[in-house]
Order: C-alpha cells, then structure tokens, then sequence
C-alpha cells in the first residue's frame, strides 16, 4: 500500500537570546633564554548547524507504509560551552 500525503507548509518562527561569559588568559614563562613555558584556559562556544535547528520533518513523496522513515531537527537546542586548557 502506498501513502502519498502533501501537507501545506507551515511558517515556524522562534527566537533565542543567550548571553555567555566567555573568559581567556594565557600566561608565559621565560625559564631560560632558550626554554619557555606557556599556560592559558578559555571558554568557547559553539552553536548547533543549522540542519540540527530545523524543525521541518522530511520524508520521502512517496511511502510504503511499512518503510516509514523520516528526520526532523530540534529547534531547542542549546549551544556548547566547552572549558579548554593548552600547557606547553
């Protein structure tokens, strides 16, 4: 049995306002002319790709209704804060 079903398109909008603290220091030692020591520490932030955030379903024009399948985004999604340390 085939399933062929054409929804009309829905307008999704949604907003999201964050505000993130993102620190960085980084520090240098001169042990010896010729030796130098290096530490620092930061936060970063990184967003969801634009395909994670898209709240459309997509699925094939045509489906068997034993093969359903299909894949939507989530339009909640937060970003990343990740802590990074570099010693050198």
């Amino acid at each position: 049995m085939l399933l062929s079903t054409r929804l009309p398109a829905q307008f999704i909008e949604q907003t999201e306002d964050y505000n993130e603290f993102l620190p960085s220091i980084a520090a240098r030692l001169n042990i010896t002319d010729e030796l130098v020591a290096r530490a620092s520490y930061s936060q970063s932030l990184t967003r969801p790709n634009l395909a994670d955030l898209n709240p459309g379903i997509n699925t094939a024009p045509e489906l068997r209704l034993s093969d359903l399948s299909g894949s939507s985004g989530n339009p909640d999604l937060d970003p990343f804060v990740s802590d990074n340390i570099d010693l050198s």
